[in-house]
């Protein structure tokens, strides 16, 4: 009786172990995320970057279809609305679950960029410097997978790929439809004044100049809509 059980036990760990192999693998589970613990808010004011566009986009290497983009903050009615609370946000670049995407678009966002802009007076002398911020993102369309593959796959010998500005500082996106984003982003502050800058006009002397900077602001949050729509070609 002992043997009988102890072959027994064998066998059902066996026959888990084989259940566990056969577990589909496109069951994906995202990583667990947390969004950061500050008030969302609908109109941060008039001093902050506003996101809102719309524009026709081309894909990376010009050819193609057009895409027609749509960048939206949402207000208090569009997140009742899109009942905004119970959507699940995921981290903005996780790429693990690309493969298991059968339809839609992949999202990836960039870290923010720095440049620098700076006026002159008419003797080509700088009156004032601007250190601008923004986040760019791409989109690349998921093409249904070749015959014989299970998965979706991304061509790389092409640049299937679309770009966007997003005008805040993302954290959290997900894609609750397939033409649309929602990104949960911290706002920038536009043009804040900084320290002076001084530029060399001669050897021995040398002048301050005005010097402004963008500046994220973590302490809130705004929900960011990207909506595209492919255009027909004409």
């Amino acid at each position: 009786m002992k043997y009988k059980a102890k072959s027994f036990l064998i066998i059902s760990i066996l026959a888990l172990l084989v259940l566990v192999g056969c577990t589909p693998k496109d069951s994906y589970t995202p990583v667990p995320f947390k969004l950061p613990k500050v008030p969302l808010v609908f109109n941060p004011g008039s001093e902050y970057i506003k996101p809102d566009m719309e524009d026709t986009i081309y894909r990376a290497d010009s050819l193609g279809q057009r895409m027609h983009i749509t960048i939206r903050m949402l207000d208090k009615k569009a997140a009742k609305l899109w009942r905004l609370d119970t959507i699940h946000f995921r981290y903005k670049n996780i790429l693990s679950g690309w493969d298991f995407q059968k339809r839609g678009y992949y999202w990836l966002f960039q870290d923010l960029t720095v440049s620098s802009n700076s006026k002159y007076d008419k003797e080509g002398r700088k009156e004032e410097i601007h250190e601008k911020y923004n986040e760019y993102f791409m989109f690349h369309p998921v093409r249904q997978p070749e015959r014989g593959q299970t998965y979706p796959g991304m061509d790389y010998t092409i640049m299937d790929e679309y770009w966007g500005a997003l005008g805040a500082d993302a954290v959290g996106i997900s894609n609750p439809t397939d033409g649309d984003l929602f990104v949960l982003a911290h706002p920038i502050k536009y043009k804040v004044r900084g320290p002076d800058q001084y530029e060399k006009i001669y050897p021995k002397d040398s002048v301050a100049v005005p010097f402004y900077t963008d500046k994220v602001d973590s302490a809130k949050m705004i929900c960011i809509r990207i909506s595209i729509m492919p255009l027909n070609e004409p």
